[in-house]
């Protein structure tokens, strides 16, 4: 989990006087760089995750593969609109199943960030607005 990651603290510094508060969505960062594969960044702090490592793998794996699941592709799909879904058209077939995948990341995306709150809410003539920052970075084949 990332909030565990020495890479990525959720507190910055070495004594409390130091530490900076946890961080927020908007200190929040998701950058697609492959299918599989994004760059988190979480206010000065980089590191590159698989889907697995975020949550997001199918229980279901085939031979023992794990693969990402319906959720980690509506993530995906959310970079490819620059944060906004705002109907069924991209993301999938009817609506109800767009609204279960944004439950599914929002539970993922709490548990992997340790925040509290709604990091996707939907947004009454926009359609579901990520608050943190989030998009494919230039060499991800869109």
């Amino acid at each position: 989990m990332l909030a565990e990651d020495a890479s990525l603290p959720l507190t910055v510094g070495g004594t409390e006087a130091e530490k900076q508060p946890a961080p927020g969505w908007g200190d929040i960062e998701i950058w697609f760089l492959s299918d599989f594969k994004v760059q988190v960044r979480v206010r000065d702090r980089t590191c590159a995750q698989n889907y697995a490592e975020m949550g997001f793998a199918d229980r279901r794996s085939k031979h023992g593969e794990p693969r990402p699941n319906r959720a980690w592709h509506t993530l995906r799909n959310l970079a490819e609109s620059r944060g906004i879904i705002h109907d069924a058209t991209k993301a999938d077939k009817d609506w109800p199943k767009v609204e279960k995948r944004m439950q599914e990341i929002r539970r993922e995306l709490r548990s992997h960030f340790r925040i509290q709150g709604d990091p996707l809410p939907f947004v009454s003539g926009t359609g579901y607005r990520a608050l943190f920052r989030i998009g494919c970075s230039p060499s991800f084949p869109t």
